[in-house]
């Protein structure tokens, strides 16, 4: 059983590694989809693992830990059966894939975490968060200075490291941050204390240089969480003192970033206005939805229809949002009210096991408890205000692990670390069927996700090497190269739409109208909510001189989104061409209804002939 220990604890850190250092430059997403693929890959062989029953899921004094976290996988996969478009509610939406199975992956690391790892092999941990937050942190400095060896393309960020975003690469540097205060307190050599020292005030740098405020938030929350824990938890008055006053920081920065208090003008950002933008939707999803949501992982394709006007307006019509950006009201949102209960009783277990982790550790362990806390605790502030990116939520579920590994789960794994494997002698041994039944299924799972992980790597390749191929139309070479590529990909996923609306861009380019058309329409099949797809289709439609079918879909388009300002110009547009004039003055009167000064009504009345 020692042996299934170690390969639990080497799936878990080898995974985080792989999470935060991979990316693929051949892909079209570069680093979403090599991430999460590392994701299913792993979660498919840690099934051979956790489906053993001597790895303990499933013995009565484990129940409490392991209980939530399956009936919570188990909700979301019969919800994800009737979530209208199935393909998006497994695998997620494109470029965020929160899906069941991203969720299943995250809930089986979860379940390694929690049955392998002790009070001596957390230190591991912690010490590849280190790692990894260096190297993170050097990578995005030469960024910075101008100095990259992986082709990101257009981001505009000074600061992405292996993440894409800098907001990302700021929120990882700041858990890291948090690990080396927690290496500088636990080492009591002179020169490995400066060492990390520096190499913390290094990092701090890069997160102030990286334009997200993540980071540095982030890190001063958790350092402050891990000393009040560690220094001011031992009598009552010391409690109230301390987190009374880190408390009423806390309250005034948040206020602050409500652009209210003495703090607005260091801590408030535009973008918190944007989130709450994001909020009110994700709410008003929910109240139309209560028991079962939107659907999972659909909040993007619903975020235009609950949008208010402010939102719409704010940054233009054509700005919407994939996700929440807070983890609670995504879950509220596309999953409903018991999906979000479960999810809130598996925290509830986790800060149950924190406490009796600190009630049983002795001095030296408690900083090791306090550091994994406070690295949970801050992931679950920066799920508050953030999406569910895939290396970082992995974390998050892993920290949560950990807690419960040494608050619920110590005894347990001491006995099994304590297990040797059996003598192999002679006389035959009665084959265990449930043994066997575990192999059989996890290698099932494992050829599965290889089935459709291959596939999609091909297709990730093909649609970076078309966006990258340069041309003239007038060579049939060249025409014939791209659209083999994108037809390939389309061929090789067909029921994941992103990969049509990609392909219908570069088909259009080409002057295939039919082919680009004939795409869309199968993207709208699909997904009759996709609206990018029906005003892309439109567009191809106008481009066609063919008014009629493209005035059609916007009409269409309007019943989905109210406030797009640029849809309804363009529908008056082709009303104007049709002669419809009457159209046109009901396409006016709509848009004043919620924007009576929007430059558009301009643009619209001189559409209308004067008399």
């Amino acid at each position: 059983m020692s042996n299934q220990l170690k390969q639990a604890r080497f799936l878990v850190l080898t995974c985080i590694a792989l999470m935060v250092l991979v990316v693929v430059p051949s892909f079209y997403d570069l680093t979403n989809i090599p991430k999460y693929s590392v994701l299913f890959i792993v979660g498919s062989l840690g099934l051979f693992l956790i489906l053993n029953p001597k790895f303990g899921i499933l013995k009565k004094q484990s129940l409490v830990s392991s209980i939530p976290p399956i009936l919570f996988l188990i909700l979301m996969l019969l919800l994800a059966v009737l979530t209208d478009e199935k393909y998006i509610a497994f695998f997620g939406k494109y470029g965020r894939n929160n899906g069941w199975f991203q969720y299943a992956g995250f809930v089986i690391l979860f379940l390694l975490t929690a049955f392998s790892f002790n009070i001596n092999t957390i230190s591991r941990l912690l010490n590849l968060l280190i790692i990894l937050g260096f190297i993170t942190s050097v990578y995005g400095f030469l960024q910075y200075l101008g100095i990259d060896f992986i082709n990101y393309s257009n981001t505009q960020l000074p600061v992405i490291a292996t993440f894409g975003n800098s907001n990302f690469a700021s929120a990882f540097i700041g858990f890291s941050a948090i690990a080396l205060f927690w290496k500088i307190m636990e080492t009591k050599d002179f020169r490995v204390k400066s060492f990390v020292l520096i190499v913390l005030i290094f990092q701090i740098y890069v997160a102030t240089i990286s334009k997200s405020s993540q980071g540095i938030f982030i890190s001063i929350f958790g350092i402050l969480t891990f000393i009040g824990v560690v220094y001011f938890t031992k009598n009552l008055r010391n409690i109230c003192i301390y987190f009374g006053t880190y408390l009423s920081l806390l309250t005034l920065t948040i206020l602050g970033l409500l652009q209210k208090g003495p703090l607005e003008k260091l801590v408030y950002q535009p973008s918190t206005t944007y989130r709450g933008d994001y909020f009110r939707a994700a709410w008003e999803m929910f109240s139309s939805n209560i028991f079962t949501g939107v659907g999972i992982d659909r909040y993007g394709d619903y975020y235009r229809e609950f949008r208010d006007v402010s939102s719409a307006l704010r940054l233009g019509p054509s700005s919407v949002a994939y996700y929440a950006h807070n983890n609670f009201l995504q879950l509220l949102a596309t999953g409903g009210i018991f999906l979000f209960f479960l999810y809130l009783t598996t925290i509830v277990i986790v800060l149950i096991a924190s406490f009796k982790a600190f009630k049983k550790s002795d001095a030296k362990d408690k900083k090791i408890v306090a550091a994994i806390f406070t690295l949970w605790i801050s992931f679950q502030a920066q799920s508050l205000v953030s999406i569910n990116q895939v290396s970082l939520a992995v974390t998050g579920w892993v920290f949560a692990g950990a807690l419960v590994a040494i608050g619920l789960n110590s005894e347990l794994i001491s006995a099994n670390s304590l297990k040797l494997p059996p003598k192999i002698n002679s006389k035959k041994t009665p084959i265990d069927l449930n043994s066997v039944l575990s192999i059989v299924l996890s290698l099932c799972i494992f050829i599965s996700v290889l089935f459709w992980l291959v596939p999609l790597w091909r297709a990730e390749s093909n649609i970076k090497l078309a966006s990258k191929l340069r041309g003239d139309n007038a060579n049939i070479a060249y025409v014939n190269q791209k659209k083999n590529l994108v037809l390939e990909a389309i061929n090789l996923k067909p029921n994941d739409i992103n990969y049509r609306i990609m392909a219908a861009d570069y088909l259009t380019e080409l002057g295939e109208l039919e082919l680009a058309r004939q795409q869309l329409q199968r993207a709208i099949e699909i997904d009759p909510r996709s609206y990018e797809s029906i005003i892309y289709l439109a567009q191809v439609y106008e481009r066609a001189q063919l008014l009629d079918p493209a005035i059609k879909l916007r009409i269409s388009a309007t019943n989905k989104d109210k406030f797009d300002t640029r849809n309804w110009l363009q529908l008056g547009i082709n009303l104007a061409a049709m002669g419809d004039y009457a159209s046109v003055t009901r396409v006016i009167e709509s848009v004043r209804s919620f924007d009576n000064k929007n430059p558009i009504l301009e643009e619209l009345d001189k559409l209308i002939p004067k008399q």
